[in-house]
């Protein structure tokens, strides 16, 4: 768990995603969808999500910064955040990660 976040009552707080992906395959290869997903909130009925997706077909590099912002908190909230990528398309991945961060 990271240390606790300093935030007053009703306060906005905003999580940032740096995203990249890497297609090195030859040029004009079949489609691939990179898709990452990062949610945010305090529990299951207070969930902000966002998406970005990039098709790729091959020869191509690129970044992103995608963000969420959760409000209104409170000083005793606990946040959730679970970034996901998926890779679609001939090949198929998938990886995700959580993290809890405390408010005060």
């Amino acid at each position: 768990m990271n240390p606790p976040l300093d935030v007053a009552d009703n306060d906005e707080v905003t999580f940032y995603y740096n995203v990249s992906w890497s297609d090195t395959r030859p040029s004009r290869s079949p489609s691939e969808v990179h898709s990452f997903h990062m949610w945010a909130g305090w529990n299951a009925t207070h969930l902000f999500p966002k998406w970005y997706n990039v098709t790729t077909t091959g020869g191509a590099s690129g970044s992103a910064q995608i963000n969420v912002t959760v409000w209104p908190v409170l000083e005793i909230y606990t946040l959730g955040v679970l970034w996901e990528i998926t890779l679609s398309g001939t090949c198929t991945a998938y990886a995700e990660e959580f993290e809890e961060v405390l408010l005060y």
